[in-house]
């Protein structure tokens, strides 16, 4: 047997009884980063700091009252196909992740539109917007706006 590992990774070994997960973009840098909640000891933080260029988007999606619009379906259409998030927060025991939905975008430089489609069947397309950018789409709203970089 060989071992494979990736050239990520974190700077010492994390072995630990976990018991939770979630998944944000704490630094809100355009990646990813996970929590780690252990039984009996201390949460960890796990910062991606991959130096990637590619693309992403991190969209906030609101109801016209300003909640999150849970079970609403976010489409992301480009040159590269069809992306698809639902906007939730559960996913693991003891833990919520981030409502926003992220798409990874590889090298695209563009895409063609974001179509949110509400829980109650209507739809809403919010045109092409800049990558590597957070975005609010608020139902009613004309166009999204821009989230301030943190």
């Amino acid at each position: 047997f060989e071992l494979v590992a990736t050239g990520g990774g974190t700077s010492s070994e994390v072995i630990d009884n976990s018991r939770a997960v979630a998944f944000a973009d704490y630094d809100l840098d355009g990646a990813i980063d996970v929590v780690v909640v252990n039984n009996g000891g201390p949460a960890r933080l796990l910062r991606n700091v991959s130096s990637s260029e590619n693309g992403w988007l991190r969209l906030q999606v609101l109801n016209e009252d300003g909640s999150e619009a849970i079970g609403a379906r976010v489409q992301l259409l480009s040159g590269e196909g069809v992306q698809w998030r639902t906007i939730s927060r559960g996913g693991s025991y003891l833990a919520s992740n981030s409502a926003m939905a992220h798409f990874g975008l590889g090298g695209q430089e563009a895409i063609d539109d974001v179509i949110v489609h509400w829980p109650d069947g209507a739809q809403t397309h919010f045109g092409p917007l800049q990558l590597r950018a957070a975005w609010s789409l608020r139902r009613g709203a004309i166009e999204a706006r821009a989230l301030p970089a943190q």
